[in-house]
């Protein structure tokens, strides 16, 4: 397997658990949105690389 993969995926689970955190947590936004956009350009760096990523993939995450 390739390990960008599962890289991928374990990002894309903090993401939106950080998103849905937030977005029960109002009061939280500040502390903890520079840690989900650090999550985020990870996601996008990745994307940027492996640029065959379909939509689903993106979105959704690979399946292992």
């Amino acid at each position: 397997m390739e390990d960008y993969k599962i890289e991928y995926n374990n990002l894309l689970k903090r993401y939106y658990h950080g998103c849905f955190y937030l977005e029960n947590n109002k009061d939280e936004w500040d502390k903890y949105i520079p840690l989900l956009l650090d999550i985020l350009n990870k996601m996008e760096e990745i994307i940027f690389k492996h640029s065959n990523m379909t939509n689903d993939e993106i979105l959704n995450g690979f399946i292992i």
